[in-house]
């Protein structure tokens, strides 16, 4: 008999509720009705024909289980998941900001030897799916879903610092450095470092670090994501300028790109070049475009918003800012996470296909 047939007639012996022998064969009944005569032997091999198809599916299910790990795996390369093109991020932040640079002043806790205007703690509250306005290279705005939300264990955070403030114009800045870590599981809360004065002594003696947000190394629950130098773009009239703010305004925009010499979960996923034009559509390295001569992997904006004023430090200039704003990226899929997860679902369907003709053909002969 061959494997076909083999099967349909076995299927009708194991729907059977009564098999009888009848002249060297067996009769199979099912609901009052004949449904089949088989050969003698195959009754007494039910029992362990069933064992073996148990084994069987116990086996294909571990297999399956394998296959869609390897999904996983292929998907999951970062802390969190960033889906390829635009996304947006909300963050808000913990600063001391000194329009003479005197961060690095005695009386102040959070000196850390390296004279500087500004230096701050980040909090993301949440990033989704963003979307690209026209032109391209220009703008992002927030759209959905959700990627990732603050309050749920996991966090953001991190520190920017080495920043310098200009003379002129009275409201730009020069320099910056950012800094992002992802926590498995935290609960650190920027209003709650701004209203203690003591909380300033967690910047470590560098300026780099703050005890909470940020690690040297990492471990089980603090990964590095990304060191981002702020760019010139956002003054239309400085290619030096990184930070620009309206005189007599409290928001602020700046532009940022990926530091490679300081590897991390996020640094090929974010490096993208995506920011051709400054704000004016003009494209950068243009001549005449004074704001930017090459292309940006991150657009920000912010304004200061109402906290506490716990880090403002007396017979100084040194005063505390809380802002709130968005950052803007647009994601680049690494090259060989794609092949992997090709592989990993092309395996999945592999062993999904033999499972279910080992199980059909299961049997004896």
């Amino acid at each position: 008999m061959d494997k076909f047939h083999f099967a349909s007639s076995w299927k009708r012996l194991e729907s059977a509720d009564k098999v009888l022998p009848v002249d060297g064969q067996r009769i199979a009944w099912a609901g009052g009705s004949r449904i089949g005569s088989f050969p003698y032997h195959w009754g007494a091999m039910r029992p362990a024909l069933s064992n073996v198809e148990a084994v069987m599916k116990y086996l294909c299910t571990a297999l399956v289980m394998i296959a869609i790990a390897g999904v996983s795996t292929g998907v999951m390369a970062s802390p969190v998941m960033l889906p390829g093109g635009p996304i947006y991020f909300d963050y808000e932040t913990a600063e001391q900001y000194s329009k003479s640079n005197d961060i690095n002043n005695v009386l102040n806790p959070a000196a850390a030897g390296v004279a500087s205007g500004n230096w701050g703690i980040v909090q993301v509250e949440s990033i989704v799916v963003g979307k690209a306005l026209t032109p391209s290279g220009w703008q992002i705005d927030p759209l959905g879903p959700t990627i990732f939300s603050n309050g749920s264990g996991a966090q953001i955070l991190g520190i920017f610092y080495g920043i310098q403030n200009n003379s002129f114009p009275s409201a730009s800045s020069s320099g910056g450095t950012l800094d992002l870590y992802y926590w498995n599981s935290n609960s650190q809360d920027v209003d709650a470092e701004l209203a203690d004065a003591n909380n300033l002594s967690k910047r470590s003696a560098n300026g780099t670090q703050y005890t909470g947000f940020t690690c040297q190394t990492n471990d089980a629950n603090c990964t590095f994501l990304a060191r981002f130098q702020f760019s010139p773009g956002a003054d239309l009239a400085s290619s030096v300028n990184t930070i620009f703010s309206v005189p007599g305004s409290t928001t602020f925009e700046t532009y940022m790109s990926v530091d490679p010499t300081a590897p991390g979960e996020w640094t090929n996923l974010l490096e993208s070049n995506y920011f051709t034009l400054n704000p004016a559509q003009e494209r950068c390295g243009d001549p005449g475009v004074l704001s930017c001569l090459s292309a940006n992997d991150i657009r920000a904006d912010g304004a200061i918003t109402a906290g506490a004023a716990g880090w403002t430090i007396e017979n100084t200039d040194i005063i505390t800012l809380r802002k709130g704003g968005a950052l803007r990226a647009f994601v680049v899929p690494e090259s060989g996470s794609l092949p992997l997860v090709l592989l990993a679902l092309a395996s999945l369907g592999i062993v999904s296909v033999r499972c279910r003709s080992a199980l059909r053909m299961q049997g004896p002969g």
